[in-house]
């Protein structure tokens, strides 16, 4: 494997584990949540500056249902990563107090809120879109037995579902009674089932959409 391709899967493994520290707010505090959202949003701007051919590949060839699918939901994920960037900075406490506007309003913290689990969503089903390239640096014997893990996919991603259910998301999606939210307490070990559940969901949707089937 060259090294350019280490570099991305190791951006790429830290982006994930690092959405999932933010995601767990009710579990971290805001100073870990700031301080780790700083560490996303760099990763993040290293992860588009090495795939920054795909902006230019935009203007280029032709678009069929899958290709503006996958592009869709790139540029969806990118406008969701500048409004929770964006919204960040004014809501700070630790990072940035000195940019900390508003004290008692709170629409930026709500909507920086649902901008976050919008990127979440995203990200997962973009993930999704990019899932037949990364199964090349799989071990052969995990490739091999692809049943099974289609398998375990198809239970979890059905897990995933009631998740979506368990974890309001649907009312933060749409940001319904999210003017008196409240971050979530419960289990840390129920948090990260739920979420994992709920990613792999996700980016099964995702590589469904936009993969071409035999």
């Amino acid at each position: 494997m060259k090294t350019k391709q280490i570099v991305r899967l190791t951006t790429d493994a830290a982006l994930l584990l690092l959405l999932l520290v933010v995601m767990a707010y009710s579990f971290t505090g805001n100073t870990v949540h700031e301080w780790m959202g700083i560490a996303l949003v760099v990763l993040a701007l290293v992860h588009l500056f090495l795939n920054k051919r795909w902006f230019v590949s935009l203007v280029k060839g032709k678009y069929n249902w899958r290709r503006i699918a996958t592009t869709v939901i790139n540029v969806l994920l990118i406008l969701s990563f500048v409004v929770l960037v964006l919204l960040s900075m004014p809501i700070s406490s630790e990072v940035f107090p000195f940019v900390h506007l508003y004290e008692e309003e709170m629409w930026p913290a709500t909507w920086h809120i649902v901008s976050g689990y919008w990127f979440f969503i995203l990200s997962a089903l973009h993930l999704g879109t990019q899932w037949a390239r990364l199964m090349k640096y799989f071990p052969k014997a995990l490739v091999s037995g692809s049943s099974l893990v289609t398998a375990v996919q198809g239970l979890v991603s059905m897990y995933g579902l009631c998740a979506l259910w368990n974890q309001n998301f649907f009312n933060k999606l749409a940001a319904i009674g999210m003017e008196e939210y409240i971050p979530e307490g419960g289990k840390l070990s129920a948090f990260i089932i739920d979420y994992t559940a709920i990613f792999v969901l996700m980016a099964s949707i995702g590589y469904y959409l936009t993969t071409k089937r035999k």
